[in-house]
């Protein structure tokens, strides 16, 4: 919830107008983050949007489309290996952003860190990771 409040408060410097936050997959199928967040909002003076907890499910269209999408706005990568037959790379993550990492973001670095690969953070494929 303290990064659902952080983000808004980037997302409000970067759009004033900002008018509601929406969340939806796995993430808005569980109550109790639906009731955290909510929470989150009210205390910023926006509402939260969620589909239907029917239509809330994390599932591969959704892992394609943004997947699709990060091609669109360039953020693949070259193969790891010289030897992969393909000429651009997207590794699939478990938390991952469409857009480029905001540059505020600390928390891969602290993550890196906790697994003991703090060299990591300061570039390569990880900096488009989770934020």
């Amino acid at each position: 919830i303290e990064r659902t409040e952080r983000a808004i408060g980037w997302a409000r410097q970067a759009e004033p107008t900002l008018s509601c936050v929406v969340a939806a997959g796995g993430v808005a199928a569980n109550g109790e983050v639906r009731r955290q967040l909510g929470l989150a909002c009210r205390r910023a003076g926006l509402p939260l949007v969620c589909p239907p907890i029917r239509l809330c499910t994390d599932n591969g269209t959704m892992v394609a489309w943004t997947g699709m999408l990060r091609l669109w706005l360039g953020l693949a990568d070259p193969p790891l290996r010289k030897s992969d037959d393909v000429q651009l790379f997207v590794e699939v993550r478990p938390k991952w952003p469409i857009g480029p990492r905001d540059t505020r973001s600390t928390t891969q670095a602290q993550q890196l860190a906790r697994r003991g690969e703090p060299g990591r953070a300061a570039g390569g494929t990880a900096s488009a990771g989770p934020s």
